[in-house]
């Protein structure tokens, strides 16, 4: 069975929409809001009131995060130029840490090996006994 519209009702359903604009929806609709805050024993108002509340504690506590963050953030940067003033020293050492081993590289090339040595002191020692020298030593 087929419902039987009747196109009267229909075009005057749509008088009645075109006559509501924006402004009068958004009254009626805050009207409803008004009402229901009413019918509900000013619970909505309560709550507002209670959500306000705890979102003021909410970024009260985010400014004390915030506060927290700019002392790490100063943190890290006297870390920052401790580590600065460390690589530096480093460089320093490094350079001369290059000194001390060319230094060294070249006091090896005048130096007489140790098994040089101990083998002429033999040899000397081998001729003061020969000859009949009094040893220094």
């Amino acid at each position: 069975m087929k419902k039987k519209i009747n196109k009267s009702k229909q075009i005057k359903d749509k008088k009645v929409v075109a006559k509501i604009t924006i402004d009068k929806l958004a009254q009626m609709v805050a009207n409803g809001f008004s009402g229901m805050n009413k019918s509900l024993g000013g619970r909505i108002d309560a709550l507002s009131e209670r959500m306000d509340a705890r979102f003021e504690q909410v970024d009260a506590r985010f400014e004390q995060v915030d506060a927290r963050f700019e002392q790490v953030d100063a943190r890290f940067a006297q870390v920052n130029m401790r580590f600065e003033e460390i690589d530096i020293e480093l460089r320093y050492i490094k350079t001369d840490l290059k000194y001390v081993k060319e230094d060294v590289s070249e006091i090896k090339k005048e130096m007489i090996p140790p098994l040089e040595f101990e083998d002429i002191m033999a040899r000397v020692k081998y001729v003061e006994e020969k000859m009949g020298i009094e040893s220094g030593k």
